[in-house]
């Protein structure tokens, strides 16, 4: 464990940064990173969790996921644009149309 940490903070990684809110279900996020030729590359995934009488509620601090390994599979290089999308699916299997924004990429350079 203590290597994979030191692995960690000694390489450049990036993030997205999610926006999450309430969806009244629990669903999946599966998020991706989008090449310039459309391809989509799994970047990860997440679950919210909530239900037909859940208040509404939206967090002011973005969710950060990190999406390091697939924006070096699409080849994304320092500033070029990163696309992602965030699909999002109920435990029941249907889609929602309602989705997350993406409100920034926070990249982490090496110690």
């Amino acid at each position: 464990l203590n290597t994979m940490i030191n692995d960690m903070r000694n390489s450049d990684r990036v993030f997205a940064a999610i926006l999450l809110h309430g969806l009244q279900s629990s669903a999946t996020v599966n998020v991706q990173v989008v090449t310039r030729s459309g391809t989509k590359i799994h970047a990860g995934y997440f679950y919210v969790l909530g239900g037909p009488r859940e208040m509404p509620w939206a967090y002011e601090r973005p969710y950060k996921l990190d999406i390091t390994d697939a924006v070096r599979q699409a080849g994304i290089k320092d500033g070029d644009t990163i696309d992602v999308t965030c699909d999002v699916t109920r435990y029941d299997g249907t889609r929602l149309n309602d989705t997350f924004p993406v409100s920034t990429f926070i990249e982490r350079h090496a110690n």
